[in-house]
């Protein structure tokens, strides 16, 4: 019942997923048939208590769900920020993991015998992804405990052989320069060029926003040269202030009287230089404030622009 109800908050919380839920799902009745009728039931409770939670605080049963599927599968609005081709995911998993992409498949090719679920999984998830044009790295995340765990057991098979056959009394130290090489490997890739900029990507911003965040005089944030979808918005700034995206000079200076922060980046707009001064600079993003109290233009909000503009 409970490994149901988390698969079915999995369907509520990321509704892409269900395909690989789907694939769960079957396995345990092949497996557990007794038994998954209780995981069905917790699965429907589970994802009932996610519609009605839509319901209460967003307006329709499973809103966030139906909304998703409208707007990015049926509008395709997802396809505004870019499109890839259908096997653009296999290719990137090998940028991500340079020089290790072989060893890999071996280790799935050895693991996948005793735990094909681990594979049939991710490989739904992959699949489901491709179907989209809108591809990043981050939206198969959840692939990744199921690839390593199976590459994990993967190892294990092969080193059980190897160790067998060569070295079958020093089995134990062999197994812990197994474990080294696993954490050596990780290290590497993590400081790769594919993988290292993720770690402080748009920090420049993020710190600008919390600067922001901290400071009592703040009634009104405007962007200029931050694009809306890079910045961390009300997650960080933690405040019910109006947060103004700037298009270009002409409507930034014409909407100067609803902020009195504005965060540039990029940018050599006259009216910044001449009305604001700088809070601090990090690295290429800086903030800078006037002083004086603001009034608020809500169809120039960040909400409603989106809105107005179908994202």
């Amino acid at each position: 019942v409970a490994g149901g109800a988390f698969l079915g908050l999995t369907i509520g919380l990321r509704f892409q997923l269900a395909p690989a839920v789907l694939i769960i799902l079957l396995s345990s009745a092949l497996r557990w048939r007794g038994r998954v009728v209780f995981a069905a039931a917790g699965l429907a409770v589970a994802l009932l208590a996610c519609g009605i939670l839509d319901w209460v605080t967003l307006g329709s049963p499973f809103q966030s769900i139906w909304k998703y599927f409208v707007a990015n599968v049926v509008a395709d609005k997802a396809s505004d920020f870019g499109t890839k081709p259908i096997f653009w995911y296999p290719f990137y998993y090998a940028n991500a993991w340079p020089g290790f992409v072989v060893p890999m498949l071996c280790f799935w090719a050895m693991g996948v015998r005793r735990a094909p679920l681990l594979l049939l999984a991710p490989l739904a998830i992959v699949l489901a992804h491709s179907l989209i044009g809108h591809k990043e790295y981050r939206f198969v995340y959840p692939t990744l405990p199921f690839l390593l765990t199976l590459a994990s057991i993967g190892a294990a098979e092969l080193y059980a052989m190897i160790a067998d056959a060569l070295f079958p009394r020093w089995k134990r130290l062999g197994f812990l320069f197994v474990c080294a090489g696993w954490l050596l490997t990780s290290i590497s890739l993590a400081a790769q060029d594919g993988f290292r900029p993720n770690f402080v990507k748009e920090a420049d911003t993020i710190k600008a926003f919390q600067a922001a965040a901290q400071s009592p005089d703040l009634c009104g944030l405007a962007e200029a040269g931050v694009s809306w979808a890079f910045a961390p918005g009300y997650a960080t700034l933690g405040r019910n202030v109006p947060i103004y995206p700037l298009e270009d000079e002409a409507a930034g200076e014409a909407l100067e009287p609803a902020y009195n922060f504005v965060l540039h980046r990029g940018v050599d707009w006259p009216f910044i230089s001449r009305d604001y001064h700088d809070v601090g600079c990090f690295d290429d993003a800086c903030l800078a404030m006037r002083p004086g109290l603001c009034t608020p233009v809500k169809e120039k909000q960040i909400n409603a622009v989106l809105q107005q503009s179908g994202q």
